[in-house]
């Protein structure tokens, strides 16, 4: 690995979701790069409660649409997603995994 890319490592920071992100300025304007994402790529997971519970909506309303729905980051966030889905009578997207349909 070239030394530029250890150095990246070296400034990049944890976000809200847990993931490994360095942001640069070119001179025009910030970039942030996902180093988690960029190298280990898989299912998609998320910090964001809001996000869970309306995915959990969407696939009670549609359960047919194609999905990649987003997996809680931690359990702390499954268990307020948890929480806010089962008191509208849903189940959770990411238990459901995704749809049969086509991509």
């Amino acid at each position: 690995m070239s030394d530029h890319a250890l150095e990246v490592f070296d400034r990049a920071e944890r976000n809200s979701d847990g993931d490994l992100v360095v942001t640069e300025d070119d001179g025009v304007m910030e970039h942030e790069t996902n180093l988690t994402k960029l190298f280990q790529p898989g299912k998609r997971k998320t910090g964001n409660v809001e996000m869970l519970v309306i995915e959990a909506r969407l696939a009670d309303e549609n359960p047919d649409k194609d999905r990649n729905p987003a997996f809680p980051v931690n359990s702390d966030v499954a268990d307020e997603a948890l929480e806010r889905i089962e008191a509208e009578g849903l189940d959770p997207a990411w238990l459901q995994g995704p749809s049969n349909g086509s991509y």
